[in-house]
């Protein structure tokens, strides 16, 4: 009994060396923004790959160049100009094309929570001689600053969910179609018209790769969902853990080391 007790005693030991060591909390920290940065990455590919996507109106499977009046708006031809652009879905939530309003509120909170750590890091390491600079907690306080992120890393794995769904490129086809053709409407338009937008749409869904998407769309996510819960087991034992003067000093050593 007593060798299977220091047994998962020394585990438990090694668990906490490894994962929950205050000497590590300024290696914590950098694995939390390399997880950011790869999520970054990810999505940077996934955004250039739906801009690959993008098409003219008048090459969709089925479109004639005598559709639409001969792609005349207000008696300017923008065969050349009228597109469908597959990045106008991400936070297309309602309408199928970027909502502003989410976007912003989401790239605010992540900018706000990555980057303010990085220069008090920088201004602490800086003044790391001045004892009046409370640097050692500046690793912790960094940490806990990741719950921030949170709420911004949840939106950004709904719309993940939104963007696969096959009813987004239809409602992303047909606003992205009337912001350019203007002088069209469903209250006015001929049953004629009505077909070949139909025609126009049906092409739109059939040239999507809907099985690429999916893909950056679960890769995405995994690391997301990874994101979440390392911030939320590392920031909640940066919260929590007791800095006392010996800690400090563990901290300090491991620092200028």
């Amino acid at each position: 009994m007593k060798n299977q007790t220091n047994i998962k005693e020394e585990e438990l030991s090694k668990f906490k060396n490894i994962f929950m060591n205050p000497k590590k909390i300024n290696f914590y920290y950098f694995f939390i923004m390399a997880i950011i940065l790869l999520c970054t990455l990810i999505n940077l590919a996934w955004f250039l790959w739906l801009s690959g996507q993008q098409v003219l109106i008048k090459d969709l499977p089925g479109v004639d160049g005598h559709f639409f009046n001969g792609f005349v708006n207000n008696e300017t031809n923008i065969a050349n100009s009228a597109v469908i652009k597959p990045t106008m879905m991400i936070f297309g939530f309602s309408q199928g094309v970027t909502s502003w309003p989410w976007l912003i509120i989401t790239t605010v909170l992540i900018v706000t929570s990555v980057l303010w750590p990085i220069i008090w890091i920088y201004l602490a390491l800086y003044s790391y001689n001045d004892p009046r600079v409370p640097s050692i907690l500046n690793y912790r306080v960094c940490l806990i600053s990741f719950w921030i992120l949170i709420p911004g890393l949840f939106i950004l794995i709904f719309q993940n969910f939104n963007i696969i769904d096959s009813n987004l490129l239809s409602n992303s086809f047909r606003t992205q179609f009337f912001r350019q053709f203007t002088h069209l409407s469903e209250i006015n338009w001929t049953q004629e018209t009505q077909n070949q937008f139909e025609i126009a749409k049906a092409g739109a869904v059939k040239i999507f790769d809907f099985s690429g998407n999916k893909i950056f769309s679960i890769i995405s996510t995994t690391f997301y969902v990874l994101s979440i819960s390392v911030i939320l087991f590392y920031s909640t034992f940066a919260f929590f853990i007791n800095f006392d003067k010996n800690n400090k000093k563990i901290i300090k050593d491991s620092l200028e080391s």
